[in-house]
């Protein structure tokens, strides 16, 4: 599913400012625009695609960090655009259920600026080597 979310200047000069509370710097808040958007939402199918066997827990880690990106947006664009997003993100968040096992919680610095406690992807992994220990 291709995705079809056209941020409006409104919801982008929100979303910047959830960027800052984040933790984030003004000049990336500054530097996400709808094409940003794009490119994480592509990220993030290719994130959920990837055969993680062989590659470093901390580069998966690293990778992960795409879906908060698409979670902030989800949960601060107008209700138009966040049902877009969250219609274009479900195959690929059902694929990462399917595929994940359950690990220890995963974190990513300040969660304070999102709605939830946590989310599927901050307690399965589809690295093979994340969180069989906790299993």
């Amino acid at each position: 599913m291709s995705l079809s979310v056209f941020l409006s200047d409104e919801e982008l000069s929100i979303i910047r400012n959830v960027i800052v509370a984040w933790g984030k710097s003004q000049a990336i808040a500054n530097d996400f625009d709808g094409s940003k958007l794009h490119q994480l939402f592509d990220s993030w199918a290719e994130f959920v695609d990837t055969d993680w066997d062989g590659w470093d827990t901390s580069e998966y880690n690293h990778d992960l960090g795409v879906r908060y990106w698409l979670q902030l947006v989800l949960e601060n664009a107008g209700s138009e655009n966040s049902t877009s997003l969250q219609e274009a993100l479900k195959p690929i968040d059902d694929r990462f259920i399917k595929a994940a096992h359950k690990c220890g919680l995963l974190r990513s610095g300040n969660d304070s600026v999102f709605n939830e406690e946590s989310y599927f992807w901050q307690n399965s992994s589809i690295h093979p080597e994340i969180g069989l220990s906790n299993t």
